[in-house]
């Protein structure tokens, strides 16, 4: 007996009530038998997918191919699906086709792990053909049948092996491992977008350090994270990916910044080159290309002049993404923290007292100087930028009447103002 929420068992009884059979499924019922909450729940079953809604008016289909509609049920969520047998893998990915069948020991026979291939009914109970519950009480991962024939229908499984392993702390049997290690060339054959999120999970898993090793040991990382990458990389690269597969849970659960720990392990073009081919958004491509060219300028800054300059170069945002995933690295690694906590001590200091950082925080506008004299166009900005530079050494003068007066004084010296990059116009 297993018990289940109210909605699911409502979905199930519903099914029933047609004539068909209907089981919870897959992660569901792992997490169930794990004492865990499941995000979602998973059916299968042998009533079609016209017949299913038929029986929910209010369902919808999401794989109309393999039969999946999604049933919402109070507050749950449940994606119901036929019982099935899978065809060829021909795209690594897919199967070419399905064969839809009332069987539900032949559906559960195509499935990945063991742990994820039981059917689970509130008064039948478990039906477990692969030895799943064992499994869990084992804390293994373990495939379905032979683990190299399932990695071939699609290579992505691997990763989700590992995946499993790093979230529920389990291990993996050495079977499974072995064939890991032996087909993890068939990871190219999968889509960048598939193998990123994949890995992304890991590394942002309760136990992505075990995680991360798995990749390691298996030689699937070489494949995740591009070839550029590991080519003639050096002793001081491995070494510093070995220490952050160590300790990578000591850092903040966070996709930015532990990725951003990966990558920071190599020699920055061909992590830089690594970043591009793994297809981020826009935004965290940013963060991360910023990471390998800005960081180490910002750990050698000391003083609250050259902060203030780096904030003003990198924009506020980014900034705070440098000096948090400097935490994170100083955690990884051991690192003295006295210049991180010296840093944050000047940047609350210049908070506080709400220091002029950017153009935009100037007492003078662009408007302002045309008034004085001034010609329309880029020398606007230099003279901005000059102004800026005055208030970042002075908090001080930025007021309109100090300001007006030393855009003046480089006026009248216009060797200063030549050296940067100014012409004044009366």
């Amino acid at each position: 007996m297993i018990k289940l929420p109210k909605e699911v068992n409502k979905i199930l009884r519903t099914i029933e009530s047609a004539g068909f059979e209907a089981y919870v499924v897959g992660g569901s019922l792992r997490d169930t038998l794990l004492a865990k909450e499941p995000e979602d729940w998973d059916i299968a079953t042998s009533a079609p997918m016209d017949k299913i809604l038929e029986l929910f008016p209010d369902a919808h289909v999401i794989g109309e191919k393999f039969g999946v509609v999604r049933i919402r049920e109070g507050n749950i969520t449940a994606d119901t699906a036929a019982f099935r047998i899978d065809g060829q893998y021909s795209d690594f990915r897919r199967p070419d086709g399905v064969i839809f069948t009332a069987n539900i020991e032949e559906d559960l026979s195509r499935r990945d792990f063991t742990i994820n291939a039981m059917a689970g009914h509130p008064e039948g109970g478990i039906l477990d053909l692969f030895q799943g519950r064992e499994d869990l009480k084992l804390r293994l991962v373990r495939a379905v049948g032979d683990p190299a024939v399932r990695f071939e229908e699609d290579p992505l499984r691997m990763l989700r092996g590992i995946r499993f392993a790093a979230q529920l702390d389990f291990d993996l049997d050495r079977n499974t491992f072995e064939a890991m290690k032996g087909k993890a060339s068939l990871l190219s054959k999968v889509s960048t977008e598939r193998i990123r999120e994949e890995f992304l999970k890991i590394i942002t898993a309760k136990n992505s350090s075990k995680g991360l090793k798995m990749c390691m040991a298996s030689g699937l990382l070489p494949e995740i994270l591009g070839e550029e990458c590991f080519r003639n990389a050096g002793k001081s690269e491995l070494r510093a990916l070995t220490e952050l597969a160590e300790n990578i849970d000591r850092a903040k659960i966070d996709t930015e910044y532990r990725i951003g720990l990966v990558y920071l392990c190599f020699e920055k073009d061909r992590a830089l080159k690594a970043i591009e081919k793994m297809k981020f958004d826009k935004e965290t491509e940013k963060m991360l290309r910023n990471a390998l060219c800005h960081l180490e300028d910002l750990s050698f800054i000391n003083n609250r002049i050259e902060l203030k300059q780096f904030i003003c170069k990198m924009g506020l945002e980014q900034y705070e993404y440098l000096e948090n995933l400097s935490k994170q690295q100083r955690k990884v690694y051991d690192f003295n923290e006295y210049k991180i906590r010296n840093r944050m001590i000047i940047f609350e200091d210049i908070m506080k007292f709400k220091e002029p950082i950017f153009i935009e925080d100037l007492a003078v506008t662009g408007r302002d100087l045309i008034e004085m004299g001034m010609k329309e166009g880029e020398e606007i900005g230099k003279m901005l930028r000059m102004l800026l530079d005055v208030v970042h050494k002075n908090p001080s003068v930025n007021n309109q009447k100090d300001l007006l007066r030393k855009a003046k004084e480089f006026n009248r010296n216009p060797i200063s103002a030549w050296l940067r990059g100014v012409r004044w116009y009366k």
